[in-house]
């Protein structure tokens, strides 16, 4: 008996663990099938999109006859200006890793060339702004062509202007603008569709709308550090909200922008039917700047540099009460706590501290770290940096040597680099400890400065309340949570911020407490690659917003637009027609107290609105 009862428990036992077995291989059969379906539907509407999606990019279209261009393209009119540039400024363009020269001086354009190029888009920009959003999109899919079919080009062009690694170019200049024209063309048209807005009862019988309209010519003026990403992410936004553009590069960052870059966008143009026109590039110094902003033909000014020059180009656009859209400076805190994953931090933190050798607005130029935490932290930094290859950027396509492969590249100023060598100096003169780098790589020729490590170092220091726009990883001590908050928003800047912590509820209630226009928990810099979001700061680092919904409306005239939602004409109300009647005052008061006030009083209310309408008659 007992034997049955044995074979009976085991049987039982064996039964369950069948069941269970057969439970648990359906529930990954299902998470499987239901992974493969989700996988499915993305990759089938990638290659939907892929094949049909650019199907209507040559249909019906005629290129437009560049001989009807009214410009010159910017290559052409620097290789004629040379030859006379009549007093014009020169640009030098220097390799910053090789201090090689790119190409002979390029004439600076003054007020008067500036304005010309304004006229130009302005004309273009009658025909441009009645375009429909497909018109729009087949530009944009033409860029992204001539992109990937130039995208070894634009990255060595970049790392020759600028001093960034090969990483960084591909990275920050090709998958950021690529992104960019992804969203646009997939997500930009219903943001800038007529939207509906709730009406109130007594306007039921309306519609309300608000208009997103193009603006007419807008004037960009975009800095050095990613010279393509910059200047392209920027012009199709405006463009595709329907306006012409005129843009100044910076003078750091000329020769990539003459050699390449606009023409990849007006050649986009012409194979999509349109002038190329539309479009102009602008090179010089401040006076070029300043003639952009200052002119009465510009709609609205887009601005990303300093808080020093975005203060000059808003006094400028202040002429003409020229909107403007700043985004400046930042000076990032990124904040570790106790109980933070070491190694993932020290690994994003050191990258996010170094990336494109600092010369990022967005760069954690702030590491708050824990005082349980802070000597590990210091050491695993130390290890990471002492690591560091820095040496002149070789930009080939094919896989790099272990001689050849770079993670610091050069500074694009040389000037950039006797200030912060003493902005170092002065922090180590005030109690601050030098652990690495700190000055110009002896063993390089080019603009290198050393990745620098400092600790030991106080809220109050030049070093942790300017922006330093350098590769120096500074690290401050704290020990609780308020006083980390205090001293992450106790400077002027207030563009990105970073909280690391294994308890996502404190890195969130952190991170809400930063007073900033981005937070990232557990991680950096990802935030620019979700489209869908705005990216600006506050303070100091600027207002307005650029990506996301917002960033497209910007470059638009925002219209209230109201109809009737019937297909009659309803006239006004004899209450407000002239002559003014005795009664009508009393009416709207009554009425007030009728829509406004407690619903205790609705039927007083009416009562007297009613009485009043009685004695009128």
């Amino acid at each position: 008996m007992s034997r049955f009862q044995s074979t009976s428990s085991c049987s039982s036992s064996s039964s369950g663990g069948i069941i269970s077995n057969i439970l648990h291989m359906d529930v990954l059969t299902f998470g499987q099938y239901a992974l493969y379906a989700v996988i499915g539907y993305y990759v089938i509407s990638f290659v939907y999109k892929l094949i049909f999606g650019r199907s209507y990019m040559w249909k019906n279209v005629k290129p437009f006859d560049t001989r009807l261009r009214s410009s010159t393209p910017l290559k052409e009119w620097v290789e004629k200006t040379r030859k006379n540039p009549q007093g014009r400024q020169m640009i030098e363009c220097t390799n910053p890793g090789t201090m090689e020269s790119l190409c002979e001086k390029v004439p600076a354009m003054n007020a008067q060339d500036v304005e010309e190029r304004i006229g130009i888009a302005k004309k273009a920009f009658e025909t441009w702004s009645k375009t429909s959003f497909d018109d729009r999109k087949r530009v944009l899919l033409h860029l992204l062509d001539n992109i990937l079919k130039n995208k070894h080009e634009i990255v060595a062009k970049s790392c020759k202007d600028t001093g960034k690694t090969l990483f960084e170019a591909h990275l920050g200049e090709v998958v950021m603008t690529c992104e960019k024209i992804r969203w646009l063309t997939t997500r930009g048209q219903q943001f800038l569709e007529p939207e509906t807005r709730h009406v109130p009862l007594m306007m039921m019988y309306k519609v309300g709308q608000v208009h997103y309209l193009p603006l007419g010519v807008v004037g960009m003026i975009v800095p050095w550090n990613y010279p393509f990403q910059n200047a392209i992410n920027a012009v199709i936004a405006a463009l595709f909200a329907g306006n012409s553009v005129v843009i100044k590069v910076s003078e750091w960052a000329t020769w990539s922008s003459v050699e390449l870059y606009e023409e990849l966008v007006q050649d986009a143009l012409v194979k999509a039917g349109f002038s190329p026109d539309i479009v102009q590039f602008i090179v010089g110094f401040g006076e070029a700047g300043n003639a952009l902003s200052k002119s009465k033909n510009v709609s609205h000014v887009f601005f990303i540099g300093s808080p020093e020059i975005g203060k000059r180009v808003m006094l400028a656009a202040a002429e003409n009460l020229t909107p403007v859209t700043l985004e400046l400076g930042g000076k990032d805190p990124l904040i570790v706590c106790d109980d933070a994953d070491i190694d993932i931090a020290v690994d994003v933190a050191v990258r996010a501290s170094l990336y494109n050798c600092g010369q990022n607005c967005v760069a954690a130029e702030r590491l708050y770290v824990h005082e349980k935490i802070h000597d590990r932290f210091v050491a695993k930094t130390l290890e990471v940096v002492k690591g560091l290859r820095q040496r002149p950027t070789c930009p080939k396509a094919c896989a790099l040597s272990d001689d050849e492969v770079n993670d610091i590249g050069a500074m694009t100023m040389a000037t950039s680099i006797e200030k912060i060598e003493k902005v170092i100096e002065e922090a180590v003169q005030g109690g601050a400890k030098l652990l690495h780098g700190g000055k110009r790589n002896p063993k390089l020729k080019g603009q290198f400065l050393e990745p620098t490590v400092l600790v030991n170092v106080k809220n109050d220091m030049g070093v942790v309340q300017d922006e330093v726009f350098g590769p120096v990883v500074v690290i401050v001590k704290w020990k609780d949570d308020d006083e980390v908050i205090r001293m992450a928003n106790g400077t002027c800047y207030g563009l990105g911020s970073y909280v690391f912590s294994g308890n996502s509820k404190r890195a969130e209630d952190l991170g809400r407490r930063l007073y900033a226009g981005l937070t990232m928990i557990n991680d950096y810099g990802l935030s620019y690659l979700i489209q869908d979001l705005p990216f600006g700061g506050v303070k100091v680092s600027g207002f307005g917003r650029f990506n996301g919904p917002e960033g497209l409306r910007a470059f638009t005239v925002q219209k209230s637009f109201v109809t009737n939602r019937f297909p009659i004409n309803i006239p006004p109300p004899k209450l407000i027609r002239y002559p003014t009647e005795k009664y009508a005052h009393m009416i709207v008061a009554h009425l007030v107290d009728l829509l406004y006030g407690p619903w205790t009083g609705t039927l007083g209310a009416l009562t007297r609105l009613i009485s009043t309408f009685i004695t009128k008659k």
